[in-house]
């Protein structure tokens, strides 16, 4: 279960790397007439200002400094440049940030940066007192990608690392969260350089893009659990698990239930096709068929949208269209599109069920995977199925 979610900083919360590349490369042009080639900053993205400044120092030959010293002419560079201008905030970030926070989540900020630069970014950008804990690399003995910053956020957040998740957009940062065995999502920042980001769970390129929903479901798939993805007034809808098998053996062991649709394979081989669903459908769509239970975790169905292949259909059945845009043109040569399926146990039928459950995945399908057009597919001679399509607006070819 997500408890934690924990924050690089640079390239992260603000848009620092340009700036610290800039303040860098004025102060080694200005004070010794080097030019700083980014390939040789680019690859300690992510990485102490020690580790940065070791390297410089040898790399340039600047050896009658240490890299204290070398450190300490840079920022003060820096330190004009900020006072100046700040560092740009990441768009959409504060509110995701303030968001996580409202749900009840643990945060932290786990920052290769001196805690003096953390503080006052985090004053800057309005989110001192919003994270529970900060974490400095400075004061670690080995930095990213050792993943001892992101151990040491967990124990002081109190959570084991398998209930957290780790925002980076830096390579380093990237293996150092999943040696510590967290979840890991990719910010690709382009200023952030050229990152090798592949070991990352997910990517994404715009905070704007994400919500909680969307890193509770990255958590989930990373350790193989199931994703809550919708909670109606009386219903849970999440994916289904391996554990889910009995429940579903149950339901369709029911002749009313299978008079108008396929039933299960056998339990083993039922087992493997679950399995085989989670793996191909759910990392890659963000949606499948799911589990439909009552709010005390009795399973009583599954419901969801799936791809539909029209040279599929069957001449028993017939099929309705909701269509969400009036103004929306179906392709000329449309072949597939999204079905809504739906089945509730015998026990559970006449009780809204259905109609709450579907209404809530076709919402869900408008207005968060952006589809206009779903179909149903149901036996002809199927009345109750197409009296609940019928209600949830769908309209039936002739």
């Amino acid at each position: 279960m997500l408890k934690a979610v924990i924050f690089d900083m640079d390239g992260v919360l603000v848009d620092s790397e340009p700036v610290h590349f800039a303040a860098n490369y004025k102060m080694l042009k200005d004070k010794f007439g080097i030019e700083l080639q980014y390939e040789d900053y680019r690859q300690y993205i992510g990485s102490t200002i020690e580790k940065i400044w070791k390297f410089f120092r040898e790399k340039y030959k600047l050896l009658n400094y240490s890299w204290s010293e070398l450190m300490d002419m840079a920022e003060k560079v820096l330190a004009e440049m900020v006072e100046k201008n700040g560092y740009p905030e990441i768009k959409g970030v504060v509110d995701l940030v303030k968001n996580l926070k409202k749900e009840g989540y643990l945060l932290a900020v786990a920052s290769s940066s001196p805690m003096s630069k953390i503080d006052r970014n985090l004053k800057q950008l309005g989110l001192y007192d919003v994270f529970d804990k900060k974490i400095s690399g400075m004061e670690l003995e080995n930095p990213k990608p050792s993943p001892d910053i992101f151990q040491k956020a967990a124990n002081l957040l109190s959570v084991k690392e398998s209930e957290c998740i780790v925002i980076e957009d830096s390579k380093n940062g990237v293996l150092a969260a999943k040696a510590a065995g967290m979840a890991c999502l990719g910010f690709v920042n382009p200023n952030s350089g050229n990152q090798d980001l592949s070991k990352a769970d997910y990517l994404f390129e715009d905070f704007l893009s994400i919500d909680e929903s969307f890193i509770r479901m990255v958590h989930n798939h990373c350790f193989n659990e199931p994703w809550y993805v919708l909670e109606t007034k009386r219903l849970r809808i999440r994916e289904m698990s391996t554990k889910d098998i009995d429940d579903l053996m149950d339901i369709y062991s029911d002749s009313d239930i299978t008079q108008y649709m396929e039933g299960l394979f056998g339990r083993e081989e039922e087992l493997k096709y679950i399995e085989q669903y989670i793996a191909n459908i759910y990392g890659f769509y963000g949606y499948g068929m799911w589990i439909v239970e009552k709010k005390d975790g009795t399973v009583i169905g599954r419901a969801g949208i799936e791809y539909y292949d029209s040279e599929m259909k069957s001449e028993n059945h017939i099929t309705g269209i909701y269509c969400n845009n009036h103004n929306y043109v179906k392709p000329e040569h449309e072949k597939y599109s999204q079905l809504l399926g739906y089945v509730i146990g015998t026990k559970y039928q006449h009780k809204g069920y259905g109609f709450e459950a579907c209404r809530a995945i076709m919402d869900y399908a408008v207005n968060i995977l952006g589809i206009e057009e779903i179909k149903v597919n149901i036996h002809k001679d199927n009345k109750k199925s197409i009296g609940l399509a019928k209600k949830l607006g769908f309209i039936f070819e002739i």
